[in-house]
């Protein structure tokens, strides 16, 4: 099945899955009326499916080796999981609580370390990352982890978390 249409994963449904693309970005053009829902789903991401296909395309190995620049929904979804993930096990390895990060320093080294992690191996938004770990302004976290490589206090909480991962 083509994911979202119905057709079969022929030739034929293959041209007909692309015939009614075109027909939808022709409509789009045009200024027809699309469900807005659609037109979502279209902008945001490139898959068309349930959540259950969704989920069996993240386990297939091509779509986790996906690049980090690839975007789309599918690598968003999987991506805040993974991102969850990390600040959990960085939590834990810095053994700090949930608590404490509203308390901390909005500039601790250690939720450096836990937000430059998460910046590297997903693709969060800063203000996402700020939002979670109480780091103030988006761009706060954007030069924090821009000075991360160049300080020993982060650079050390970094490590530690790589070897925590490791253990994992």
């Amino acid at each position: 099945m083509v994911a979202g249409f119905r057709e079969s994963d022929s030739i034929s449904g293959r041209r007909r899955y692309r015939e009614a693309l075109e027909q939808r970005a022709l409509e789009e053009r045009k200024g027809g009326a699309i469900e807005e829902g659609m037109l979502k789903a279209l902008r945001r991401g490139w898959c068309f499916g349930s959540d259950e296909f969704r989920e069996r395309l993240l386990k297939l190995p091509v779509v986790r080796g996906t690049p980090k620049h690839s975007g789309g929904q599918i690598q968003h979804s999987h991506d805040e999981k993974e991102a969850m993930r990390l600040i959990e096990s960085g939590l834990k390895a810095l053994k700090l609580t949930r608590q404490q990060l509203w308390i901390l320093p909005k500039g601790d080294s250690r939720k450096i370390a836990v937000a430059f992690v998460v910046k590297k191996r997903t693709v969060m938004t800063n203000g996402w990352i700020a939002g979670l770990l109480n780091m103030g302004a988006p761009s706060r976290v954007s030069r924090y982890c821009s000075e991360a490589e160049a300080r020993t206090d982060v650079k050390a909480h970094v490590k530690r978390l790589q070897m925590s991962k490791s253990k994992d």
